[in-house]
């Protein structure tokens, strides 16, 4: 349900009128449905374009990502990753003695695996997306060497997730994330191929929910004054990586 959130006028707030009408505007005029900005966690401005309201979700593609990094912060904080440097073939066993061996989780994370950002063509509906990728993604470069944004690599981060804690994705997320920090609107885009397997894309989730992930970015991964995820790992996940080198 909707609790209450509390308000914060413009002025309280001590927001420039002028400033805060063009972001306004802005947002508007760039196709936004919804727009939340917070003060000291209390909510200043909320609009609606659309026909959307508070109930209404959207896809979100990439920044499911950062909500997957923090989730893999938080299976190494508790110990069912072993560490950033843990190699994967302790989860895809297709790849020891081969030159895939040499990728680790940190790898996954930081999008260095080297792999191919091109996904093998596979039936959805039938196939273990992990594996598929596993075992069809080439490696191109040395991991840990080459940066390239990639799709299909990161995928396979919701397996190794899964691998790794013993719990299916979707109830580690929600054990672990979406309920701590109260995002109760949060659904899956995925396909279920039988009792074990699932291949997760993203998820749904409505714009409160997306602010009460922005504020929990904002507070380094702190939540009612607890770490959902350490320091440690936030500070990892927030620092540059690899200066770019790129196709």
């Amino acid at each position: 349900g909707l609790e209450a959130w509390e308000t914060l006028t413009p002025e309280h707030a001590g927001v420039h009128l002028d400033t805060l009408d063009q972001a306004i505007a802005f947002a508007e005029s760039s196709n936004s449905g919804g727009l939340i900005i917070l003060h000291e966690g209390r909510i200043v401005i909320e609009r609606y374009w659309q026909g959307w309201d508070q109930h209404t979700t959207m896809t979100l593609n990439s920044a499911t990502k950062s909500m997957t990094s923090m989730m893999v912060g938080m299976g190494l904080d508790d110990g069912s990753f072993e560490g950033l440097d843990q190699p994967i073939t302790d989860f895809a066993p297709q790849w020891i003695d081969t030159p895939k061996d040499a990728i680790t989780l940190e790898h996954f994370l930081t999008m260095t695996t080297g792999l191919s950002s091109t996904p093998p063509m596979v039936d959805e509906q039938t196939t273990n997306q992990f594996e598929a990728l596993a075992d069809g993604l080439s490696l191109e470069h040395t991991p840990g060497t080459f940066w390239k944004y990639n799709t299909p690599a990161y995928l396979m981060l919701f397996t190794l997730i899964e691998k790794a804690t013993g719990e299916t994705l979707e109830e580690y997320a929600w054990r672990k994330l979406f309920e701590p920090l109260g995002m109760s609107s949060v659904t899956w885009v995925k396909i279920v191929v039988s009792d074990d397997v699932t291949n997760y894309r993203r998820i749904t989730i409505n714009t409160r929910d997306m602010a009460r992930f922005g504020l929990f970015t904002l507070r380094r991964g702190v939540w009612n004054d607890q770490h959902v995820v350490s320091d440690d790992y936030f500070s990892k996940a927030t620092t540059p990586y690899l200066a770019s080198k790129s196709d």
